[in-house]
């Protein structure tokens, strides 16, 4: 993995950013973060350089879901794997459904999210 691979966190929950970011940071990972859909296609926008997006399905103004229909529609921003991350026991399918890379239920364990981030990477 080289260093400093930019991930964006959209999470509602400002304790899961900060502790997905705390986890990640010492592994190699610049961690960039957004309380909303509204708020990370803004971060996006701002920061060309993420490669990764971890998302939240369920989250205000803009949902996981809704946010993925966006991303879809920009040719840049299209390009970006994205894992969903969420509670919801629907993830399984409503992950493909919508075109993620790939989906871990929460709460996530550390090798689990580390094995996800690598692999979509690669993808």
């Amino acid at each position: 993995m080289t260093h400093s691979t930019k991930i964006l966190v959209a999470d509602d929950d400002e304790d899961i950013r900060q502790v997905i970011g705390l986890v990640l940071e010492p592994f190699g990972f610049d961690i960039v973060g957004a309380g909303d859909g509204i708020e990370a296609l803004a971060v996006l926008r701002a920061n060309p350089d993420v490669r990764l997006i971890l998302l939240d399905l369920m989250m205000p103004r803009l949902s996981g879901i809704e946010m993925m229909k966006s991303l879809k529609e920009d040719v840049v921003l299209g390009r970006i794997p994205v894992v969903i991350l969420s509670g919801d026991n629907t993830v399984s399918a409503t992950a493909p459904a919508i075109g993620a890379a790939s989906y871990l239920r929460k709460p996530v364990d550390l090798d689990s999210l580390l094995q996800t981030i690598n692999s979509s990477l690669r993808a």
